[in-house]
């Protein structure tokens, strides 16, 4: 990949920010503002989940708490969170998901967009039913939700942001990245244009950047990859 390149892509200001898997943990957390934020991707299979939420399913709200603990962050390590603490949570990214769709800020990644090679490179990620929901039919939410928010993103050219880097350790050989968060943040202004609308600057926290690639089974990048679209911004919080 050509530095130059990824600096060019991602130098205008972004038409959208994708709500990468991690970042529903800040939005319950209220660690993540999206009022500033401009229009916000998320992939089809949260809204049906939120949907199922919304008309009472206690088992898709669980499912969703369970979503939220493991991408925690470490300052919610240090305290008690007890289940009416999970629910509050899980209201407010209903509740921000149904402004955004009031306010005709939220986009829909729907499995039309999905990269083939992206949902095959994925494929192993996340095994057995841990992970695994009826939403007609059932299906692996996490495997998809990363399927369709980085499709989206290697397709629009936009940023996905994440919370936490254990997505990227989840991701594994999954995805080839490259870190240029020094000459990216000079050069594309990304904490700027992609980061610091959204996530809070109360405590100072640092964010930085990864550049991939889907990989193939042995962990390389293709020959054929082209300058990446899995670009991902992270706050470690």
């Amino acid at each position: 990949m050509d530095i130059g390149e990824i600096v060019s892509r991602f130098s205008e200001p972004p038409e959208a920010i994708a709500l990468g898997i991690s970042a529903l943990e800040a939005l319950a957390n209220e660690d993540l503002s999206l009022a500033e934020a401009g229009a916000i991707a998320v992939p089809d299979n949260l809204l049906r989940l939120a949907t199922l939420v919304r008309k009472g399913s206690a088992g898709h709200r669980d499912f969703l708490v369970r979503v939220i603990r493991y991408f925690r962050g470490r300052a919610m390590t240090f305290r008690h969170q007890d289940d009416d603490g999970d629910h509050r949570q899980v209201r407010r990214i209903i509740g921000a998901l149904w402004d955004l769709e009031r306010a005709g800020r939220l986009l829909v990644i729907h499995e039309a967009m999905v990269d083939p090679r992206l949902e095959a490179a994925l494929g192993p990620l996340y095994p057995g039913a841990t992970f695994e929901i009826a939403l007609s039919p059932l299906r692996n939410f996490l495997r998809d939700y990363l399927v369709r928010v980085y499709s989206w993103t290697e397709g629009a050219g936009c940023v996905a942001v994440e919370r936490t880097r254990r997505v990227f350790s989840d991701l594994g050989h999954h995805v080839a990245t490259l870190q240029f968060p020094d000459q990216l943040d000079r050069d594309a202004d990304l904490k700027g244009r992609y980061v610091s609308r959204a996530f809070a600057s109360r405590s100072g926290r640092r964010a930085g950047f990864l550049v991939g690639v889907t990989a193939d089974t042995e962990g390389e990048a293709g020959a054929d990859a082209g300058v990446a679209g899995l670009v991902i911004a992270f706050a470690d919080l």
